[in-house]
Order: structure tokens, then C-alpha cells, then sequence
């Protein structure tokens, strides 16, 4: 009976020792407060890590959507894929362009490309004038990329209405002899302005240039001697005024770009009247551009508008 006494109590004694619960200490009372403040940072600091991640992945598709419209206003501004290098003779020059790449399918394929031959005499004249230039004095960056040099503008500014059409101006760039003619006749270089508005169609205005006076506007490129593939920031602003006749005569047609992919659908404006620059600045520009003249495509069925001041 002790035995069973002495047993029962021991068992008593050792539920009573498990079963009481620790006076937690000074040290743990402070841990406590603790770690409920450190799950609330890693609750916190995981869902701000969710939120970069987040972030991180919006900015990584909306760089693939900027990739994406990149490549397409690469194609829509004439700029050729590296891997289908083209020239303007050889076996990759312009008689072979359709041929080197199925983006430029155009440059053969195409009822509507250009540049043409004007002939006067057979353009149909229309009334008042569709074309307003709104000129502004910006910066431009030049730049040598292998075909022409090319001035685009680093601020808004030169804006074109086209028939109420806004366009604004993306850049500029020359080509030695000129790509339009007149009756079958070749001024030593023509200007190209690359106009774009809010819906992606293109505009581009055409300017002959002739042997004469110095045009002040032309210095900085000439200055910069820029070899193939060097880019230059003119240290002050351009005006391009003088790279435009004063005489606003002008022929309107449906055309294409004059370099791949040769895309069609370009507006195109084409001034009757010159403008001047010395013997001395377009064989500078000559020699570092070459001859970059796409040959007068047929005008097919296309229509001429002339159009007066």
C-alpha cells in the first residue's frame, strides 16, 4: 500500500513539475515584443519585395514593347537590318535591294517608289497651297551612319502641316547627286526632310541644291568631318532656314522611302526652286557621303500635283 502511496505520489509530483508553466524572464519578455515586430518587417519587407518584383517585370515588358516598337519605327524610318547590308552599287546596291531581304521586297515589288523625274509640263496644277512650314531653331545631333549624313533634332521644333495635317520633323540628311530630277536633270544634291505625325505616316520634303554662294546653315556639317559611324552634338542651335527656297513652288506626290525597305505611302513634297551652297561645301559633304542616289524609279500611274507661294 505505501509502495502503490509512494508511486502515485511521484506520478503526481512529476505531471505537476511538466505541466507548470515557466515564469518567462526578464530577457524573454523583452524578445517577445520582438519577435512579433521582426515577422511584421519580413511580412512587410516580402511584400515589398513582391512590389519590385512587380515593378521589375512591368519595366522589363514595357522595354520589350519599346524593343518592339523600336524595330518597327527602325523599318518605318528607312534604317536597314544589319543582317541585310546594302549599298548603293555592287551586288548590294540599288538594282539588287528586293533581292537581299524579303523586308525590302518593295524596292522591287513597288508601284509607288521613289525618287521619279519630274517633268513640269506634265504636272497638274491645283489651287491654294497645302504645305505650312512652322520653323524653330533647335539642336541637332549629326550623324555619320554609312549611307548619308543625318541631322536629327534633340528638341521639338520644325513642324509641318500637310492639308491641316500636323507632321513634326525626325530628321534630315542629304544625298550627292540629287535623287529627284527635273526633265531628267541631276542637281549636285538634294536635302531630304523626314517628317512623321501622331499616326506614323510620313511626310518628306525635297530641296535641290545648287553651286553657289556659301550657305551658312551647312558650315557644321562640313566642320565635322564625321567618319562613318561617329556621331557629333552641335554646340549650338541649328537654324535651318536657309536650306529651304524662299520661293515655296512645290510638286506634291505619292511615293516611297529612297533607301530600304523602301516602304511606300511617304508624302512627298519636292521644291521647284534651289537653294544655294558652295562648290567647296557639297564636294565635302560628296566625299564623305559618296554618291548615295537611289536611280528615278517609273511613275506608273501616279498623279503630280503643282502647287504655287
Amino acid at each position: 500500500m505505501k509502495t502503490k502511496l509512494s508511486i502515485l505520489a511521484t506520478m503526481l509530483l512529476l505531471a505537476a513539475c511538466g505541466g507548470e508553466k515557466k515564469a518567462p524572464s526578464q530577457a524573454e519578455k523583452h524578445d517577445q515584443p520582438n519577435a512579433a515586430h521582426q515577422a511584421k518587417s519580413e511580412e512587410k519587407h516580402d511584400k515589398h519585395d513582391d512590389e519590385i518584383e512587380k515593378r521589375i517585370q512591368a519595366a522589363v515588358n514595357d522595354k520589350h514593347d519599346d524593343d518592339d516598337d523600336d524595330d518597327k519605327h527602325d523599318k518605318k524610318e528607312g534604317k536597314h537590318d544589319d543582317h541585310a547590308h546594302w549599298t548603293y552599287t555592287g551586288e548590294a546596291g540599288a538594282a539588287h535591294w528586293g533581292d537581299l531581304s524579303k523586308d525590302y521586297h518593295l524596292c522591287k515589288m513597288g508601284q509607288n517608289q521613289s525618287p521619279v523625274n519630274i517633268n513640269q509640263s506634265e504636272a497638274h496644277a491645283t489651287g491654294s497651297p497645302s504645305v505650312k512650314r512652322e520653323p524653330a531653331n533647335v539642336p541637332y545631333e549629326l550623324t555619320n551612319n554609312g549611307h548619308t549624313i543625318q541631322a536629327t533634332p534633340l528638341e521639338f521644333g520644325n513642324s509641318l502641316k500637310l492639308n491641316d495635317k500636323e507632321f513634326i520633323l525626325r530628321q534630315f540628311h542629304f544625298h550627292t547627286p540629287s535623287e529627284h530630277t527635273f526633265k531628267e536633270h541631276h542637281y549636285p544634291m538634294e536635302i531630304h526632310f523626314v517628317h512623321q505625325n501622331a499616326t506614323g505616316q510620313l511626310a518628306v520634303l525635297g530641296v535641290m541644291v545648287a553651286a553657289g554662294a556659301e550657305n551658312p546653315a551647312l558650315v557644321p556639317f562640313v566642320q565635322s568631318k564625321l567618319e562613318k559611324d561617329a556621331k557629333v552634338k552641335l554646340a549650338q542651335a541649328l537654324d535651318i532656314q536657309s536650306l529651304f527656297p524662299q520661293n515655296t513652288a512645290h510638286f506634291r506626290l505619292n511615293g516611297s522611302l529612297t533607301m530600304p525597305p523602301c516602304s511606300e505611302g511617304v508624302n512627298w513634297v519636292v521644291y521647284t526652286t534651289p537653294i544655294h551652297a558652295s562648290q567647296a561645301q557639297i564636294d565635302a559633304l560628296r566625299a564623305v557621303m559618296g554618291e548615295n542616289n537611289r536611280p528615278v524609279q517609273p511613275i506608273n500611274a501616279r498623279l503630280i500635283v503643282g502647287e504655287s507661294r
